[in-house]
């Protein structure tokens, strides 16, 4: 197998794909086991875990570009 130098190899190799949310794992969605106010107080949900979409991804499933804090 022979491979490309320079800027053919982004031309020849296939690019790598998208890598899954960390939060909803790709699914778009996350449940909803207790929600934080802004007393400070945790109130814990016990009949049924809600779905919501992903606030991490937006509900694409695919893991958002992290900002490089280094530039300003």
């Amino acid at each position: 197998m022979q491979y490309a130098i320079g800027g053919e190899a982004n031309y020849y190799q296939p690019p790598d794909p998208p890598k899954e949310c960390a939060w909803c794992d790709g699914q778009g969605a996350v449940e909803v086991a207790a929600i934080y106010c802004v007393l400070g107080k945790t109130h814990d949900l016990e009949r049924e875990y809600p779905e919501v979409k992903c606030p991490r991804c937006g509900g694409s499933g695919d893991e958002p570009e992290q900002e490089d804090p280094r530039i300003p």
